[in-house]
């Protein structure tokens, strides 16, 4: 699995990986449409659906992961 606050980092919702456990500790991070509040949070393969997870920062920003 990948953490999840790596994950922002490397998608570029985040210009830091402080800046990604700031966000994820605020609450102001989703994934798959569900908060996350534990900044060791691991990313799996259960959280993929159809091949990709969304990832959220804040109310309007959203990327899709897919996984090749």
């Amino acid at each position: 699995g990948v953490l999840f606050i790596d994950l922002l980092f490397e998608a570029k919702l985040t210009t830091s990986k402080s800046e990604s456990r700031r966000l994820v500790a605020q609450g102001g991070a989703s994934l798959n449409r569900e908060k996350v509040t534990d900044i060791a949070k691991v990313v799996t393969m259960d959280d993929v659906n159809d091949g990709s997870i969304i990832l959220q920062k804040g109310k309007k920003i959203f990327i899709k992961v897919d996984l090749i």
